[in-house]
């Protein structure tokens, strides 16, 4: 049976590897992959401002053919990355097992995207490969059922968590019972990151609140 699975990945390899090297806290997305008969060819949503350093070092990485820019989104560029078909990069293996991209988000730090995989033995026999290979990756959630729009992940792995702290800590109590320096010598980070995993986070977290009510499904 069909699944829809969530998956969080450690970028250690290829192509996600690359975006640590960039050395920023910029939000990637992944809207869609395209699988051609030689390649696979996930498109990648980057900032403007972000987009010169994320090519270089992209067009600096083996198994890698090409990074094209290929449209302008709001203050985003849209990047089309090339990858050979048995590069074994996680595109090309995910390609080459029959899963689907549906989407992704994800950090210099971590990734978290949203799979469609014919059904839970490939996709546990695809983890279970790749974490032989000594990459870091784990299934966080799976359904059954594949009706429910296959809604890509919102929030990066670490977005969550600082968000959950912040909450546990009582940062947005009123008054608060935690500051941004606080949470950051709980997390480990900067207040500076902190603060943008915390805004970013609820923004994403409103952009789907205020979309599930424009959803017609959602009035019935």
């Amino acid at each position: 049976m069909p699944i829809i699975a969530d998956i969080d990945v450690t970028p250690d390899e290829g192509m996600l590897e690359a975006l640590t090297e960039t050395g920023s806290d910029e939000v990637v997305r992944v809207p869609f992959v395209l699988t051609e008969s030689d390649a696979v060819a996930p498109y990648l949503l980057v900032s403007r401002a972000a987009v010169a350093s994320v090519r270089g070092t992209l067009l600096g990485r083996r198994r890698i053919d090409a990074v094209d820019a290929v449209d302008e989104v709001a203050d985003h560029t849209l990047v089309r990355v090339r990858c050979p078909r048995g590069s074994d990069t996680l595109f090309a293996h995910l390609a080459d097992v029959r899963i689907d991209v549906l989407e992704g988000v994800g950090t210099s730090d971590e990734w978290a995207f949203r799979v469609r995989s014919p059904d839970r033995k490939t996709l546990e026999t695809f983890v279970d490969d790749r974490r032989r290979r000594g990459e870091t990756i784990s299934i966080e959630r799976v359904r059954e059922r594949v009706d429910d729009g296959g809604r890509a992940p919102t929030l990066t792995p670490a977005q969550v968590h600082t968000l959950r702290t912040a909450y546990d800590a009582g940062y947005f109590e009123v008054p608060r019972e935690a500051s941004l320096i606080e949470l950051s010598e709980t997390l480990g980070v900067s207040d500076s990151a902190v603060s943008q995993r915390l805004r970013r986070g609820i923004d994403s977290l409103l952009a789907e609140r205020f979309a599930e009510d424009d959803d017609p499904r959602s009035e019935k």
